[in-house]
């Protein structure tokens, strides 16, 4: 497992927030992306300087995203090209955990951190199975039942997305 070391001491001596700027940090974004990106944008407006923020992500940061606050900085994790977060992410949680775990716009890593807060945007793999292998399909739901079960707090990006999840019988106190 390659983990760049941190570029900097980070400003902030309070708590750390580790969010996971993977998806935020392509080239051509879709909704997912877009949403983990300007919600990325917005936290660093938001974040006072007495936290430490770790953005991790599979390639150095570039564009508007690797402008940085002082208190923030980012971890390049860049293997495994597949299953990133379940691997790599969760090798970072494991060595390095911050206080806070937020991921945007994906699945949560199977080693978590105490906290973690998760947006789910829907169950697609459901909805529309044929868009989905079987592999796919079963990977998807394995892992929003998990995301959701181990999650302190759960974001949908909509009340019809948040309906989406009922049947799966999770814990409606967590959902905002």
């Amino acid at each position: 497992m390659k983990v760049n070391p941190t570029s900097l001491k980070l400003r902030g001596t309070g708590p750390t927030i580790g969010i996971d700027a993977s998806r935020a940090n392509v080239a051509k974004k879709t909704g997912v992306e877009r949403y983990a990106f300007r919600i990325i944008q917005e936290l660093k407006t938001l974040i006072p300087p007495e936290f430490r923020v770790m953005l991790y992500s599979r390639e150095p940061l570039f564009g508007p995203l690797a402008d940085l606050p002082q208190n923030w900085d980012n971890r390049v994790i860049s293997q495994p090209r597949r299953l990133w977060t379940q691997i790599g992410l969760s090798w970072e949680m494991l060595r390095r955990p911050p206080d806070l775990l937020f991921v945007p716009a994906h699945m949560l890593p199977l080693v978590l951190p105490k906290r973690t807060a998760i947006t789910l945007h829907d169950v697609g793999f459901s909805a529309v199975p044929e868009a989905y292998s079987l592999q796919g399909r079963l990977y998807h739901e394995l892992m929003t039942r998990f995301s959701v079960r181990r999650a302190q707090a759960v974001f949908t990006v909509s009340e019809f997305s948040k309906k989406e999840l009922r049947p799966r019988r999770l814990n409606e106190t967590k959902y905002s």
